[in-house]
C-alpha cells in the first residue's frame, strides 16, 4: 500500500514538472509539496531535503546548485567555473595567468607558460606559490629550496637548517641570521635574544625586556608583552598597555581605552568607532568605507544577537535584527523574511542555502504586495498578495479568499466548496 502511494506521488510530480502545468498545488507536506503556475514551479519532498524549481536543486545537506555553482558537504565543498574545493582533499583555481591544481597528495599547475607539479611529500616543484618565485623539495621536510627576487636559499630537516648564500643561516632554535639591503636581524635560542639593525632596530631578552625604534617611533616592553609603551612621532601616537590584553589606552592617530571585560572604547576619525560595555553582553561597532561610501553600523548583545544596518554607496539598504538561537529577520531594500529558529548564526550564502531550510521551523517573507508565512516546510502556510489570500492545512483543508468568490477545499482540494460574492 505505502508504495503504491509513493508510486503515485512520483507520477505526479514527473508529469507536472515536465509539462510545467500552469496553477497546480499538490500539498502533502511535510512528505510532498509541488506548486507550479505561469511563472515558476517548485517541488518539495521531506520536508525542505529534496528541493527542484527553476533556480536551483537541492539534496540538503548533501548537494546543491545553482548557475553560480554548485556545494557538495558544504562548508567542505564549493565548485565554479574557475575555482573549486573539497576541503582539504581537492582545491583548483583556473586564471588567465594562472592555473593551480591540488588533489593530495599530488598537486600541479601553470604560472604563464610554466607547468609545474609534484608529489607531496616525494617531490615537487612549483612556481608563483606560498610567497616563492620558486620553489623545489625532495622528501619534504628533509630537503627543500626556495627562490625570490633571485635570492635563493636551502633548507635541510625544515625548519631546523636554512641558508642562503651571503643572505640567511638558521640552526633553530639555537641560532639565525637574516640580512637584507635595510636590515641584520640575529636570534639566539629562539624566542629569547632577539637583535635587529637597521631601518628599524630592535634588542629583546624575551620576556623580561624588549626595546624597538626606528627614526620617528621608539616601543619599550618590560615582561613582554605585559606592559608595553608605544610612541610614533610622525602622526603622532602614542599607547600603553599594563597589562596587556586587559588594559590599554592609546591617543593621537585613534583614541582608544581598554578596561577589559568592563568598558573598551576604540574611535579613528569619522571612519570607524567601537564601543564594547561589559563584554560579551554589548558591542556598537561604526565603520565608513570611504573609497565607496559604504556604511555599516552594528549593535551585539552577547556577541550572536542584535542588529546590523548596512548602507551602500548607491542607496541599497540591508538590516538585520538576530535572537540567537530564536529569531532572525531581515530587510533588504523593502523584502523582509524572518525565521524561527535561528540555529546557526551565520548568515553567508552557503549556509542560508544548504543549513537554514533544515533547521528552520517557522518561515515569513513579505513585500510591498504580498505576504507570506509557512509552518514545518509548508505543513500549514499563509499568503496573501493583491489578488488573493490563502490559507493551507497540509492535505487536509484550505481556505482561499479573493476577488468576488470565497472557496473552502478538502484533501489536496479535490472537494471545492466555493462562494460568489
Amino acid at each position: 500500500m505505502r508504495q503504491s502511494i509513493l508510486n503515485i506521488i512520483i507520477l505526479i510530480a514527473v508529469f507536472t514538472t515536465s509539462s510545467r502545468a500552469y496553477g497546480i498545488e499538490i500539498n502533502l507536506a511535510p512528505v510532498f509539496y509541488y506548486q507550479a503556475d505561469d511563472q515558476s514551479f517548485c517541488l518539495k519532498a521531506l520536508g525542505p531535503i529534496f528541493e527542484y524549481n527553476e533556480n536551483f536543486h537541492a539534496i540538503r545537506p548533501l548537494y546543491f546548485t545553482n548557475n553560480s555553482g554548485t556545494d557538495v558537504l558544504f562548508p567542505l565543498g564549493h565548485f565554479s567555473e574557475n575555482r573549486g574545493r573539497f576541503t582539504p582533499i581537492y582545491k583548483y583555481d583556473y586564471s588567465e595567468d594562472a592555473d593551480r591544481v591540488n588533489f593530495l597528495p599530488f598537486f600541479y599547475g601553470r604560472y604563464q607558460e610554466q607547468k609545474y607539479g609534484g608529489f607531496f611529500p616525494l617531490y615537487g616543484k612549483m612556481y608563483h606559490r606560498f610567497g616563492f618565485d620558486k620553489a623545489r623539495f625532495v622528501l619534504w621536510p628533509l630537503y627543500s629550496e626556495t627562490e625570490s627576487d633571485d635570492i635563493s636559499a636551502y633548507s635541510v630537516l625544515w625548519p631546523i637548517f636554512k641558508y642562503s648564500p651571503g643572505k640567511q643561516f638558521r640552526i633553530f632554535p639555537f641560532y639565525g641570521n637574516r640580512t637584507t639591503p635595510d636590515e641584520n636581524y640575529t636570534y639566539v635560542l629562539w624566542p629569547i635574544y632577539h637583535r635587529k639593525r637597521g631601518t628599524q632596530n630592535m634588542n629583546a631578552l624575551l620576556p623580561f625586556y624588549l626595546s624597538a625604534w626606528g627614526p620617528a617611533n621608539r616601543s619599550t616592553s618590560v615582561l613582554w608583552p605585559l606592559f608595553t609603551a608605544n610612541h610614533d612621532y610622525n602622526y603622532p601616537h602614542h599607547s600603553l598597555d599594563c597589562p596587556w590584553p586587559l588594559v590599554r589606552f592609546a591617543s593621537g592617530a585613534y583614541e582608544e581605552t581598554r578596561i577589559f571585560p568592563f568598558y573598551w572604547s576604540k574611535y579613528d576619525g569619522t571612519q570607524q568607532r567601537m564601543k564594547t560595555i561589559l563584554w560579551p553582553i554589548f558591542r556598537t561597532d561604526y565603520n565608513l568605507d570611504t573609497a565607496n561610501g559604504a556604511l555599516k553600523t552594528k549593535n551585539k548583545f552577547l556577541i550572536l544577537s542584535g542588529t546590523t544596518h548596512a548602507l551602500s554607496r548607491d542607496g541599497t539598504r540591508n538590516d538585520t535584527f538576530d535572537i540567537w538561537p530564536l529569531w532572525h529577520s531581515s530587510n533588504q531594500n523593502g523584502y523582509r523574511s524572518w525565521n524561527i529558529p535561528n540555529i546557526i548564526p551565520f548568515h553567508q550564502t552557503g549556509f542560508q542555502r544548504n543549513w537554514a531550510p533544515l533547521l528552520t521551523l517557522i518561515h515569513g517573507k513579505q513585500t510591498d504586495s504580498s505576504y507570506s508565512w509557512n509552518i514545518l516546510w509548508n505543513t500549514v502556510y499563509y499568503t496573501r498578495n493583491e489578488d488573493k489570500q490563502r490559507l493551507c492545512l497540509s492535505f487536509l483543508t484550505s481556505y482561499e479568499t479573493g476577488h468576488g468568490y470565497t472557496r473552502i477545499g478538502l484533501l489536496c482540494d479535490l472537494m471545492k466548496l466555493t462562494w460568489r460574492r
